[in-house]
């Protein structure tokens, strides 16, 4: 399983390097981080997750897990070494409740921590979403992704558990006992800076 992530050249290689380049040296993953001329606004930066994951696949041709750079490794990610080879993606699913302590029943998709398998299947669904966002780039990455998963696809996919895709609270606190991917949303504070 190869680790992919990447940083535009700013404040956020800085980030890459305070949080998830120490852990993937740490648990010697497999990995290749990419740092990229710096985009014109942050959704920019996000919309190009898509083709990012696609040119990796396409160029590696294999497995990835792809991780957002504000993301820390705090365990060794064992789950995806013994996921069955039948799943084509792994992802989480927000729980509001859990997560915000606010009462909403839909879940939502998040794009934080994926794991993609190389097959035909999978590069179709990445080209799909690549299409979504060109058509609308207004929306948030993450929501053209639950729609094509929500819409139906051949996909088998596996619902990761919270303590892959960990979300840190404004309060400094997580929604998980044990966290293995810990992400820190340091884009939260970062857009703030950039009004």
């Amino acid at each position: 399983m190869l680790y992919i992530s990447y940083a535009t050249k700013d404040e956020y290689e800085k980030v890459l390097n305070t949080y998830l380049y120490p852990s993937l040296k740490k648990y010697n993953l497999p990995n290749l981080v990419r740092l990229i001329l710096p985009f014109k606004s942050w959704k920019e930066a996000t919309n190009y997750k898509s083709k990012f994951i696609l040119e990796v696949l396409l160029q590696e041709k294999r497995d990835i897990v792809f991780v957002d750079a504000d993301a820390e490794i705090l365990e060794y990610p064992k789950l995806f070494d013994v996921l069955s080879p039948a799943y084509d993606m792994a992802l989480h699913w927000l729980d509001w409740k859990i997560q915000y302590n606010k009462d909403r029943s839909e879940k939502e998709l998040l794009s934080g921590t994926l794991m993609i398998r190389y097959n035909t299947k999978t590069i179709y669904v990445l080209n799909q979403w690549i299409e979504e966002i060109e058509k609308n780039p207004v929306l948030w990455e993450q929501k053209h992704l639950e729609r094509i998963v929500k819409k139906g696809t051949t996909l088998n996919i596996f619902n990761l558990p919270i303590a892959y895709c960990c979300i840190k609270r404004k309060d400094e606190t997580y929604p998980c006992e044990r966290p293995v991917i810990l992400h820190n949303q340091v884009s939260r504070y970062l857009k703030r800076r950039q009004k």
